[in-house]
């Protein structure tokens, strides 16, 4: 395959470009793109594990099931700022046909999206190959120098995103949020993307949750995180606010500035697995699932909302509301 990529300036919010690729054997359709509005109410879309591929002989159907999932995602949020993809979008690193089911959506031609790296993209280069990552540091390397810790921003938001695969590397993530909330302190929210959660609820993965634990609740106290959505575990959980010392407080929705971090553990976004999860002491909501799930987030300078929907009947499972008073 081939690695090309472009950078675009000059845009101008709320406008519709439309763009072409190719060279000088072939050039795409035409395609649409409209930039976002230049406000700081927006709303975002965040999806679990994709994991086309797993098992192998479903790639085909997983590949429909995911065009579905996208199609409803523009129809229903058609001013999403953009898709996070919170990791294993495939089942095997280096398998191209998988990739092409992921990639290959025109749904995603106008969509930003927003990947992370997943246990199941280790292995080699072709995540980094993949995709382009704004603000790009040189912590939590895993495979190349391609992959890492990244940031960016939108509207009142700033949005921190790890790459968490390297265990020897877990110290670094805390290096990474103070040099991003540095160069971004007028952010009204701060909200980080994990792959892997130390708040999850499925028994085989509860002894990694509770080895990085230590690390998240360090830097989430440090620098004041509101928000962390995870994937990995093909289960949806949502916890109270944790406290530093690990510890919890339960609030209502909408809860009025919380002390803590709540953590959002989300589900399988094509069914490629569905798990069920534990019971923990931290967790408000802990459910397996049976349909893919999406999870829209609204955000206004004084208020995160985050909405959780079955992606075949759109049938809300879970809400939660976060106000801040508190300049």
């Amino acid at each position: 395959y081939y690695i090309n990529r472009a950078t675009v300036t000059g845009l101008t919010p709320e406008t519709q470009y439309l763009y072409r690729v190719g060279n000088e054997e072939a050039v795409s359709p035409s395609y649409e793109y409209s930039t976002p509005a230049f406000s700081d109410s927006f709303r975002f879309t965040a999806i679990g594990d994709a994991q086309i591929g797993k098992p192998v002989e479903e790639v085909d159907n997983q590949k429909t099931n995911w065009k579905r999932v996208l199609n409803k995602i523009k129809y229903h949020f058609p001013d999403t700022s953009f898709l996070v993809s919170l990791g294993d979008q495939i089942n095997d690193y280096d398998d191209m046909e998988q990739y092409n089911a992921f990639m290959n959506q025109p749904a995603l031609y106008s969509l930003s999206l927003a990947p992370l790296k997943g246990n199941h993209e280790i292995g080699g280069s072709q995540f980094s190959e993949h995709y382009t990552f704004p603000n790009l540091s040189g912590y939590g390397t895993c495979d190349d120098e391609g992959d890492g810790d990244y940031w960016f921003t939108r509207g009142s938001a700033l949005f921190l995103v790890l790459d968490v695969m390297d265990p020897d590397k877990m110290d670094e993530h805390k290096e990474f949020i103070a040099a991003a909330v540095e160069a971004n302190p007028d952010a009204r929210w701060r909200i980080l993307f994990s792959h892997y959660s130390p708040y999850n609820g499925y028994e085989e993965y509860l002894e990694n949750a509770q080895t990085i634990r230590p690390y998240y609740l360090d830097f989430t106290s440090a620098y004041d995180i509101d928000l962390v959505m995870c994937g990995h575990d093909h289960a949806y959980v949502r916890t109270y606010f944790i406290q530093e010392d690990g510890s919890f407080q339960e609030y209502d929705s909408p809860a009025v500035d919380p002390e803590g971090t709540m953590y959002l553990t989300l589900s399988s976004s094509t069914g490629s697995i569905y798990r069920r999860p534990t019971d923990q002491a931290e967790t408000a909501v802990s459910k397996k699932r049976d349909t893919p799930e999406v999870t829209d987030v609204q955000v206004t300078p004084d208020s995160l909302t985050v909405s959780t929907y079955n992606a075949k009947t759109w049938e809300l499972t879970d809400s939660f509301e976060i106000q801040k008073t508190v300049q």
